[in-house]
């Protein structure tokens, strides 16, 4: 199933190369990181998912929004406040890759990784099925 002619690729969600996978499974936000390889004839599949809390976003938004009402020093707690309900509407990328052994690892990442994720699940795939 490996193919030589495939170009390794790396970024924040891990590593491709032509016979394994380095795969860094981060949590939460503000964890760290932990990389696990996998032999490719070793992954049955890869998604990206992006979750999101839109309940708690536009709560945020929506107090965000009172303390900027109220001015003063209200303004800045207010801004934060609402940058922070933006960043859980937006949501954060999560790729999950699956092992033929049933194991099921998760790396979530920030909310400004979801084209990074997307690109490691491709380079991944194209590892996994080329052409």
């Amino acid at each position: 199933m490996s193919d030589s002619s495939i170009e390794p690729f790396s970024n924040e969600f891990g590593s491709v190369l032509p016979d394994r996978v380095a795969f860094n499974v981060r949590k939460n936000w503000l964890s760290g990181t932990i990389m696990e390889e996998y032999a490719i004839r070793h992954i049955t599949s890869i998604r990206v998912e992006n979750s999101r809390k839109p309940v708690l976003g536009a709560i945020l938004l929506l107090v965000g929004m009172a303390f900027m009402a109220n001015g003063g020093a209200g303004i800045l707690f207010g801004l934060l406040i609402g940058a922070l309900g933006v960043l859980f509407l937006i949501g954060s990328p999560s790729v999950t890759l699956n092992t033929a052994g049933g194991e099921k690892v998760v790396s979530s990442g920030s909310p400004f990784q979801r084209g990074a994720g997307e690109a490691y699940a491709a380079a991944v795939r194209k590892a996994l099925f080329p052409s």
